[in-house]
């Protein structure tokens, strides 16, 4: 409708709300109630299209409004209210597709309840949806950790990968459990064993004596995971390059 020079698109609740005004002047009361009928449409029309696109939790489409309503916090309750009873935001539907999603593309129980409470989601919703560690999926991640971690000595990859495993959203037990699979690359191993024989070697020279840099770099080796003979096969492999 059209008052004076401005003209207003009116909500279809506000035909219920306000009678029309055909042929009649309006007051300044009434503009402003037009007015504010009219923000309301436009905030509602936003959430409702941002509804359709993708589901997003509670706070985050309240967030949406409020930012669309200029910070009036009492628009955005009001519309947020609308849209819940018209079935747009649901907080159980968000959290079960939120989990579902992320635990086809791997994420942990763990983590996906930790993302759910970084999306606003309640305590008592978090706590009644069924998530169950997936091994198949945590094992899904072994060839990468394989390429990942294959050089490290074996106790280096199994911290590694539970680590890796953990971030992921899997219980440290588990991870534990799957990260103690990852198969040795020797090829990359024997490269790393070389770097870090060279690396450890490089900064004792010129502090200590032959003797003393043999000894404090085998034992930096070897509390790094390699073993003895894997440490002594490097040492005469580096005497004969020199």
């Amino acid at each position: 409708m059209r008052i004076g020079a401005d003209s207003f698109l009116l909500v279809e609740r506000a035909y219920v709300e306000l009678m029309p005004y055909k042929g009649k002047k309006v007051s300044p009361e009434e503009k402003a109630r037009y007015l504010e009928l009219e923000k309301e449409g436009r905030v509602l029309a936003f959430g409702e299209g941002l509804a359709l696109r993708r589901r997003l939790s509670p706070m985050k489409m309240y967030r949406a409004l409020l930012k669309k309503a200029e910070g009036n916090k009492v628009l955005a309750m009001k519309v947020q209210g609308i849209l819940k009873e018209e079935g747009l935001i649901d907080e159980r539907a968000f959290a079960e597709e939120y989990a579902e999603e992320h635990s086809f593309r791997g994420v942990g129980p763990r983590r996906i309840l930790e993302g759910l409470a970084e999306e606003g989601v309640s305590r008592e919703t978090r706590a009644s949806l069924s998530l169950k560690e997936d091994e198949k999926k945590a094992r899904d991640y072994l060839p990468l950790m394989e390429r990942k971690f294959g050089f490290l000595p074996k106790r280096e990859r199994v911290e590694k990968g539970t680590g890796f495993l953990v971030r992921k959203g899997f219980s440290e037990g588990l991870s534990r459990k799957v990260s103690s699979e990852i198969r040795e690359n020797s090829q990359e191993r024997k490269k790393y064993l070389k770097t870090t024989f060279l690396k450890i070697r490089t900064r004792l020279e010129g502090r200590y004596n032959d003797g003393e840099v043999r000894s404090r770099v085998r034992l930096a080796l070897l509390a790094k995971g390699f073993s003895l003979q894997e440490i002594e096969e490097e040492e005469r492999s580096h005497e004969q390059d020199r």
